[in-house]
């Protein structure tokens, strides 16, 4: 079943909370000290930090845009919290121009959301430019990989996963072999 259903009203519900397959932050942390090393990054790391002071005004008035369209509950949004770095412990509010009339989303909620709108041609493109959309994409990839470039931190969100993947490998090739037939 996928993790998203189109209502008759038009409205698209998504609930990720009760899904393995976000990956790869796996609820709770396989490791206790990953969320302790996921906060320090995003709170003490000076180029993360600056970087999240650049970005915040597109999140408050992106997260504004989607609860006034009635994209998103407020009441079901703030319960959610998922992606590396995305706990609700470590989002912390920045100085802004940008007025703040809701609960601002996570990063990965604000991509999820876009992105699913974008591919059913739903994205109010009145509010939501394409750069903006390109923009959240583009600074969640890098928020993404810049928090997964600390070697400790990498190795525990993605041990489990790389070991599943080699091992699905091969079991295949073994599979295979034993099959008499090597071709994939």
């Amino acid at each position: 079943k996928p993790p998203f259903n189109m209502k008759e009203n038009g409205n698209i519900e998504i609930d990720l909370r009760y899904t393995t397959r976000m990956i790869p932050d796996p609820k709770p942390r396989l490791y206790t000290n990953q969320l302790a090393l996921e906060a320090q990054i995003t709170t003490e790391d000076a180029k993360f930090i600056s970087k999240e002071k650049e970005m915040y005004p597109l999140a408050v008035r992106i997260s504004n845009v989607l609860y006034e369209q009635n994209f998103v509950d407020a009441a079901k949004a703030s319960l959610l919290s998922f992606g590396v770095g995305e706990d609700k412990d470590d989002k912390k509010q920045v100085e802004s121009s940008e007025q703040q009339k809701y609960p601002i989303l996570s990063w990965i909620q604000l991509a999820e959301i876009s992105h699913c709108l974008m591919a059913r041609n739903l994205l109010p493109l009145d509010f939501i430019s394409s750069k903006d959309y390109n923009d959240i994409m583009n600074y969640v990839a890098w928020r993404w990989f810049y928090i997964l470039s600390n070697a400790d931190l990498s190795k525990m969100a993605l041990k489990s996963l790389i070991k599943k993947i080699v091992w699905n490998a091969y079991s295949y090739v073994e599979y295979k072999e034993q099959d008499g037939n090597e071709e994939g």
